[in-house]
């Protein structure tokens, strides 16, 4: 599997796509933090893939299987092995539910065939 230039995942502590999306308004509005404090006072971490569309940046919230999966894929674990550790790790993670929303979102950029090392 192949992600699109550019894709990346964070996994952190801290509220990460709360706080950007908090700042994602018109840059004369002043950012609408409500969100971002309650996630802080709640010692809230999240999960984000970051992935360009064009020239765009694009941020989705992911849940922990996804993120085990998608660092798999990214570290360069094969389809199949990728999957067995996050079913594994997370025996309610749904390839294809994540399956469906990497296409949707443009998440991917190649399949390429698995081949056995000769």
């Amino acid at each position: 599997v192949g992600f699109t230039p550019g894709s990346a995942g964070v996994v952190s502590d801290w509220p990460v796509l709360t706080l950007w999306r908090a700042h994602q308004g018109a840059p004369a509005e002043a950012p609408d933090l409500r969100a971002a404090r309650e996630a802080l006072a709640a010692h809230r971490g999240e999960a984000a893939w970051v992935w360009r569309r064009g020239l765009r940046v694009e941020l989705a919230s992911l849940d922990a299987a996804e993120a085990a999966f998608n660092a798999a894929l990214l570290a360069g674990l094969p389809l199949g092995p990728a999957l067995d550790q996050a079913l594994s790790r997370f025996p309610v993670f749904s390839f294809e539910h994540w399956l469906t929303r990497a296409l949707r979102e443009g998440w991917l950029a190649e399949l390429r065939p698995f081949s056995e090392p000769t």
